[in-house]
């Protein structure tokens, strides 16, 4: 779910597309993080390597890419895990009991309306203080 280049493990193979990209004159990689909260089970993560005509060069960045991604999994899988929607409810009344305000809360699931389930934790917490 936290797929960004800012931090590792992400970063780490984006630098690593970046520095084949440096060493290989016309050569250009292309990381796409996948979509987490996709409905169909073939939307993860892939490498786009283009060699201008090198299709010997393009295998071999996309398998060492490939390679770098898969023995990365455990950190890559971990790094998306986050407290639950309970947890985000409390921890922001908390934070609005304590004066830390404001106190946003994001759907970024890029599902307008299906990720009703934040608010349906602050009503069911009757955290006080909350508007939407």
């Amino acid at each position: 779910m936290q797929q960004w280049d800012r931090g590792s493990p992400w970063m780490d193979l984006v630098q690593r597309a970046l520095v084949w990209e440096a060493r290989e004159p016309d050569l250009f990689v292309n990381f796409y993080f996948g979509f987490p909260w996709s409905d169909v089970p073939d939307a993860g993560m892939c490498f786009q390597v283009i060699a201008n005509g090198d299709a010997a060069l393009a295998k071999r960045v996309t398998d060492d890419m490939a390679r770098a991604a898969w023995r990365r999994r455990a950190e890559l899988v971990q790094a998306g895990h986050h407290p639950s929607h309970r947890r985000w409810g409390a921890d922001g009344g908390a934070a609005m009991a304590n004066g830390e305000v404001p106190v946003v809360l994001a759907d970024h699931s890029d599902r307008s309306g299906a990720a009703t389930w934040l608010l349906r934790e602050i009503l069911a917490q009757d955290l006080p203080g909350w508007w939407w």
